[in-house]
């Protein structure tokens, strides 16, 4: 969808969601959500956090939102730059 300026990215899901208190930790190099003694989840911990810098880097920004059980919403922005100006 595109928002004056921007183009917005909204990705929901309905899994298991994020506990708040590790909301803003999942964007940075290899940290994962604890899951107890849970060891079937795969990965490193750097997806989110490649996600944050690319979207940086084009000065956009991601929002995520989240309740335990519910699911999770990431909110992408990405301003459109007109190159032509």
């Amino acid at each position: 969808m595109n928002e004056d300026s921007s183009i917005v990215l909204v990705l929901a899901d309905k899994g298991i969601g994020i506990d708040k208190m590790y909301v803003k930790e999942v964007f940075h190099h290899y940290f994962r959500v604890p899951t107890g003694d849970i060891h079937n989840v795969k990965g490193f911990g750097l997806g989110l956090a490649y996600v944050r810098k690319v979207i940086e880097i084009h000065k956009g920004e991601v929002i995520l939102q989240s309740e335990l059980g519910q699911g999770t919403t990431f909110t992408i922005r990405i301003p459109i730059h007109d190159d032509a100006q």
